[in-house]
């Protein structure tokens, strides 16, 4: 009898001490909660404030402490957790969030393209989503970036034209420049047949960089010839034994543009060097670069700057070849510093 009444005490205490699981009741207002997280996660892509994305993570998943019976809205929350897990490069968090969207939504086909590589099935996902969901703007945004990363200009105006006029306005701030840049070069992308160049040399670099930014101006170079070339690698503006002819990788776009930056004495430069961290030359932060590479500081910087990415979140891929629309994105960026 005495065990069983200390058996009635132990459950007692544990049924007193549970936490009930309420019943979330969900309304319009708690949609628009999401809309504005999710608004918020656009923001902190281009801000990195690490504050916004631990808001959000606080929010979503005081949501999911309950028991939501509305379907939708909860495939929502999920959605959301899956996005922080990506701008985390939590992968299995992030494979795990798709799995618990049991709905089909839109977020659903934005977030299964960004986890994919591949350019051609990124864009097939998404296409399937908008024959699914015909005026949805965040799939027609994502579509639009594609295209433009295709440089197929014309195309990514008509989606970024029509996604940004309904979508907030932290996404007009952040989307609006690229929808502006699509429609100067829907225009004149057909006078530059490098955009389409899956693989452009090193001869083909040297002369993109001439006609399209004014860095190789000091030299007073109309076109690069191997006369030019050979002065540029004596300037040791270029790696040496370097073949005009030759695919050109990522290493070497960065290396040649840092040394151009240099070369022309830009302010950001100088300041790089000085605050760069001492233990950065004894230890890369990038997994596959080294101190010794020719291009390690090109490399450090162009991350920093957000010029190029690491698209694991981990390496530089630094013998990647580069395509005439990737160089043209980096020039872009290039144009902006000081």
């Amino acid at each position: 009898m005495k065990e069983l009444f200390i058996l009635f005490l132990i459950f007692y205490g544990c049924a007193k001490s549970t936490k009930p699981i309420e019943v979330k009741s969900i309304g319009s207002e708690d949609f628009s909660k999401l809309d504005k997280i999710e608004e918020s996660l656009v923001d902190y892509r281009f801000s990195k404030d690490n504050k916004i994305l631990s808001r959000a993570k606080i929010e979503v998943e005081d949501y999911l402490s309950n028991k939501i019976l509305n379907k939708e809205f909860l495939s929502r929350v999920w959605a959301l957790k899956t996005e922080i897990a990506f701008l985390e490069n939590n992968t299995s968090e992030f494979e795990k969030g798709l799995k618990n969207i049991k709905e089909k939504i839109p977020q659903l086909y934005v977030l299964r393209s960004l986890g994919e590589r591949d350019e051609e099935k990124k864009l097939a996902i998404l296409l399937e989503g908008e024959k699914e969901f015909e005026n949805n703007s965040r799939i027609k945004l994502e579509i639009g970036l594609i295209y433009f990363d295709k440089a197929e200009y014309s195309k990514s105006f008509v989606y970024l034209d029509e996604a940004l006029s309904k979508l907030p306005y932290t996404y007009k701030k952040f989307y609006g420049e690229k929808r502006e840049l699509a429609l100067k070069l829907k225009d004149t992308s057909s006078q530059k047949k490098w955009l389409t160049i899956d693989r452009i040399t090193v001869e083909e670099t040297l002369n993109i960089i001439n006609s399209e930014t004014s860095l190789l101006k000091i030299y007073n170079f109309s076109k690069i010839d191997q006369k030019n070339l050979k002065f540029l690698i004596d300037e040791k503006i270029i790696p040496e034994n370097i073949s005009p002819n030759k695919e050109i990788e990522k290493k070497e776009v960065i290396y040649i543009l840092f040394k151009l930056l240099e070369k022309n004495n830009y302010k950001d430069i100088a300041n790089f060097y000085k605050k760069f961290p001492e233990k950065y030359r004894e230890k890369s932060p990038i997994k596959d670069l080294s101190p010794s590479d020719f291009y390690y500081e090109a490399a450090i910087y162009f991350v920093q700057k957000e010029i190029i990415e690491l698209p694991d979140g981990k390496n530089i891929f630094p013998t990647e070849k580069i395509s005439g629309k990737t160089l043209h994105t980096i020039i872009e960026k290039i144009k902006k510093i000081k």
